[in-house]
């Protein structure tokens, strides 16, 4: 999950909870972020046992089963790669050869194909890595990258007299590893280094990567990429064209020119591989009118999370409280309201909880390619991934709602009760976030999507303090340990998120006309192509 979708804190007082006794929205997230579950690792015993939990929910709300076999479980299957410690690097000049320690040295951010790295690799220096057009910078315009290892630096050109250039001092989507990584594959490397900089955690990075790479079986290839510290960098760049403190004063003044380096690469991977099943989990609430049942409303969180990892001081549960025990106990909420209504919607609402997305949105991409209710009769896909619960939230934004006409409707339940559909003030920024978790698999499959999650305004906490404790969440929680439930919940500000998804799925639910992309939005073809091929 992106760092950005979490806009959230929880930080209200546990005791409050103590006195009133735990609602069933709470008692889920207990449960699916406990110990007990060891972190809801993608193809671990303890994902295992929450998909069990969750389908038992599903059962007590009364809904249909549509997983395989009459059950509520989908299969997916998944092939896993664990790298060990004995994975060496080594970079080569004439008559000399340096040996690169894995976790200590470099890492690997994607295992992708590496047997295209066992023998002695050419790389060239690509500046940032990045093609944008619209900015008129190709970092591969002069150079040949088919067969080689692309050295990059990490983030991306940066203007000081032009606030809109690569969107100033925020991130765009072309800083991220895995844009830089998909553009190094098209053009053919074999491989890809990014150089983190000065201000990266290598225990953070190291941490982060130190979990296992899993991959749909038979998925198009992927370019091997690592990221190097900071003293590796600089023997990458000895004795070449250009130094690496050179590199990094050109970088400054946006004056990086690509070039071939002297050396070549060679990776000798130690790999623990694996082929497993893991479950998405899927329930149905049949509607109730008779034209319109067999049209869909699709609700998702992903309920995985990243399982046992490095520990942090003594513990190594990466629980996944917010990340998204939250989320998927929201969707539980959902059905469970849903299904205690004394009429039913119109349309059918399907109840789906996903695995894989800290992985590469998996359980997402998976379904779309085998959908247990047709693609082109979803009428539209509302995922739930990150909620802020740090107080009386004002705003909200729904983020890809904009290229199609759920963001009328959207604007317009909230409106009734009473919130804001906040615009979209770092539109690049959040166009990333709308890529970044399921909802970009639904709308790839021609559906179209959205995630809500709160703005940036709350009643009584000012927007400096709002910022100060998402960073410090992002810094201190985000992909830790200490994403747990020692985080104090606030059933306040999670009952008036789902009260409003509740209001805006209904809506959907229930109106006769279902929402259509807007002419021009990228997925529109794709809904077009469903629909001829009733997939």
């Amino acid at each position: 999950m992106s760092r950005l979708f979490l806009f959230l804190i929880l930080i209200s007082a546990l005791g409050a909870q103590e006195k009133r006794g735990l609602s069933s929205l709470e008692k889920d997230i207990r449960f699916l972020g406990s110990d007990s579950l060891r972190g809801r690792a993608t193809g671990s015993p303890g994902l295992k046992k929450a998909a069990a939990y969750i389908a038992a929910r599903f059962r007590e709300a009364g809904l249909l089963k549509m997983g395989n076999n009459n059950s509520y479980l989908q299969s997916v299957p998944l092939h896993g790669q664990t790298i060990l410690p004995s994975t060496m690097l080594t970079l080569s000049s004439p008559g000399n050869g340096m040996h690169l320690k894995y976790g200590r040295d470099f890492l690997l951010i994607r295992t992708g194909e590496l047997s295209l790295l066992t023998r002695p690799t050419p790389m060239v220096f690509a500046g940032y890595g990045i093609n944008a057009p619209e900015y008129e910078y190709n970092d591969y315009r002069n150079i040949n990258a088919a067969g080689k290892v692309v050295v990059v630096l990490e983030g991306e050109p940066f203007s000081p007299a032009d606030s809109s250039y690569f969107a100033g001092a925020l991130p765009s989507v072309y800083s991220s590893p895995e844009s830089k990584l998909r553009l190094a594959l098209a053009n053919g490397a074999f491989g890809m280094i990014i150089i983190p900089g000065s201000a990266w955690n290598w225990t953070r990075l190291k941490r982060e990567y130190s979990f296992e790479d899993v991959s749909l079986p038979g998925a198009v290839s992927s370019t091997t990429g690592l990221f190097v510290t900071d003293s590796v960098s600089h023997l990458l760049f000895s004795g070449e064209k250009e130094a690496y403190a050179e590199l990094l004063a050109k970088a400054g003044n946006n004056l990086l020119s690509a070039f071939d380096l002297k050396k070549t690469i060679s990776l000798h991977s130690t790999v623990q591989r694996r082929e497993f099943i893991s479950q998405n989990v899927a329930g149905l609430l049949p509607g109730g009118d008779e034209e319109l049942k067999d049209s869909y409303v699709l609700v998702s969180a992903h309920y995985d999370h990243l399982g046992i990892g490095p520990a942090v001081e003594g513990d190594s549960i990466y629980n996944g409280v917010s990340d998204n025990a939250v989320g998927s106990a929201v969707v539980l909420e959902l059905a469970r309201r849903f299904s205690r209504l004394d009429y039913r919607p119109r349309r059918s609402i399907l109840f789906l909880l996903l695995t894989g997305e800290e992985k590469g949105l998996l359980g997402s991409r998976y379904y779309t390619k085998h959908p247990l209710v047709p693609l082109y009769k979803t009428v539209a896909a509302f995922n739930v991934d990150g909620l802020a619960a740090m107080g009386e939230f004002q705003d909200i934004y729904a983020i890809g709602a904009g290229q199609s006409q759920l963001k009328t409707l959207i604007r317009d339940v909230a409106a009734e009760n009473g919130f804001r559909l906040a615009p979209l003030r770092y539109r690049r920024q959040l166009w990333e976030l709308f890529a970044r978790s399921d909802q970009i698999s639904f709308a790839r499959g021609g559906i179209p999507s959205t995630i809500i999650i709160e703005a940036l305004t709350y009643k009584d906490i000012p927007l400096d303090q709002v910022l100060q404790r998402l960073d410090h969440w992002y810094q201190k929680r985000y992909h830790t340990p200490f994403d747990d439930l020692e985080q104090p919940l606030d059933p306040g500000s999670l009952e008036r998120y789902v009260s409003l998804l509740f209001h805006i799925v209904n809506r959907v639910a229930n109106m006769s006309a279902a929402p259509q992309w807007n002419a021009g939005a990228p997925y529109l073809n794709r809904r077009l192509q469903t629909r001829a091929e009733k997939r």
